[in-house]
């Protein structure tokens, strides 16, 4: 089996605290990992990690057959998106897609172009004149998943893409990730176990900054409700 994200023994600490502990998460080519945990089990961090943002203590991460322990430069191959929006509240949704199209050196017309499609992948394509402190959270999560998605990124990297959704966003939010297909290897965390269940094919449970268990869904579930199997699991942790 291929993997597009494999970590080794990765760790992060801030200052005396271990967040993040030896973790070995292996992320098939492909496919939806879903990272589940109660709060300040370390997702974040080690997403954050993963997408070069944040510089490990120790260990290694392989993207793609590429090492990136040692940067903290996001890869034109990964999309990211975050909990919380970077923005510039005053620009508008069009301009705001452009300005970080052109950071990944995509050339203002082509950039227009592929800005313009992916609002309209998103059900934004109304929105491209409204400026980001106009939106709604909704409407923010669904900017934030267009972003990571410029450049036709192979792997996306995303943290809590469901929190707070409204049902439509949510339901659009979900097509657009089942219908990747094995086109893109998507990794995520989530609160939101019903998400995890209808998108992710493979789960990995985190508990105090480790990797407890890692699984195919269907494996895990076992024909349960994956919510049930997860209150199980931290209860043996």
């Amino acid at each position: 089996m291929k993997y597009a994200i494999e970590t080794k023994n990765l760790a992060k600490k801030f200052g005396f605290r271990i967040v993040v502990d030896s973790v070995n998460l292996k992320v098939p080519e492909g496919s939806v990992t879903a990272l589940v945990g109660e709060n300040g089990a370390g997702k974040t961090t080690t997403l954050s990690m993963i997408s070069g943002l944040v510089r490990p203590t120790l260990g290694q991460m392989i993207i793609l057959g590429k090492d990136i322990s040692e940067t903290d430069v996001i890869r034109e191959d990964v999309g990211v998106a975050l909990q919380k929006s970077s923005f510039d509240p005053h620009r508008k949704a069009l301009d705001t897609l452009m300005f970080y199209a052109s950071l990944k050196g995509i050339k203002k017309e082509d950039a227009r172009v592929e800005c313009t499609e992916l609002l309209k992948k998103v059900d934004m394509e109304e929105h491209a004149e409204t400026r980001i402190k106009e939106m709604s959270h909704g409407m923010l999560k669904m900017m934030e998943f267009a972003n990571a998605l410029i450049g036709d990124p192979r792997v996306l990297i995303l943290d809590e893409p469901a929190s707070g959704l409204d049902p439509e966003y949510y339901h659009k939010l979900k097509e657009l990730i089942k219908g990747f297909g094995k086109n893109k290897t998507v990794l995520l965390a989530s609160h939101n176990l019903d998400f995890v269940s209808e998108v992710c094919d493979h789960v990995a449970v985190m508990h105090k900054g480790k990797i407890m268990i890692q699984e195919k869904e269907k494996k895990l579930a076992h024909g349960k409700a994956l919510e049930k199997v997860f209150v199980d699991l931290m209860k043996k942790f």
